[in-house]
């Protein structure tokens, strides 16, 4: 296995099992925002105070930020993962719906939507996703043990410099029930076209 291989994530990245951002070991983002260059991708951060770089490997950019209200979080998660060769746009479609209804762990949390569709817009092929699951035990700065929701919406694409790659691009929002994020498909759309993809 090639070194690139082994950065790669090895499948699906859905993320269900969402990162608990730990603020306080995490760098703040200057603003205005800078362009940040990874291996097969770009990423211009929304011009926004308040996001913290938890994770950055060369494959691999996760994000986040507080919520207006104590214990609610953003993450973005921009990455790149291994993907099988598909005959048909239908079955790669399938794959990223088969990866949403595996993905997490069933004792923790409890799948309220899932929605794939296709997206056609960028320069190669694009599934777009939605999820929601209620977090049964989440891990709350206010130590609560109510449940929460998290949801999570993306795309996920074929690399056009390699078929055997995806990519990732994806935003979630883990809030308190009854207080949703209606902009949150906007945002994923703005991260989506400030998102290019680049030779690796």
């Amino acid at each position: 296995m090639s070194v690139k291989q082994k950065l790669l994530l090895a499948g699906l990245v859905i993320v269900i099992v969402v990162y608990v951002p730990v603020f306080a070991r995490s760098s703040l983002l200057g603003l205005p925002p800078k362009l940040l260059k990874h291996k097969g991708f770009t990423v211009l951060p929304f011009n926004e105070p308040g996001w913290m770089v938890i994770q950055r490997k060369p494959y691999r950019l996760v994000l986040a930020r507080r919520g207006k209200v104590m214990d609610e979080s953003y993450v973005i998660i921009v990455s790149l993962f291994s993907l099988p060769q598909f005959k048909r746009d239908r079955a790669f479609l399938k794959y990223i719906k088969a990866g949403l209804l595996k993905d997490g762990t069933a004792e923790r949390f409890r799948k309220l939507k899932i929605k794939v569709w296709p997206y056609y817009g960028k320069e190669t092929k694009c599934i777009r996703f939605y999820s929601k699951v209620e977090d049964k035990v989440p891990v709350r700065q206010s130590g609560k043990k109510d449940p929460m929701i998290l949801e999570i919406t993306g795309f996920n694409c074929r690399h056009p410099n390699n078929p055997k790659t995806g990519i990732q691009v994806s935003i979630s929002n883990r809030y308190i029930p009854g207080n949703p994020d209606p902009s949150l498909r906007m945002q994923v759309e703005k991260l989506f076209k400030q998102t290019t993809f680049t030779n690796f």
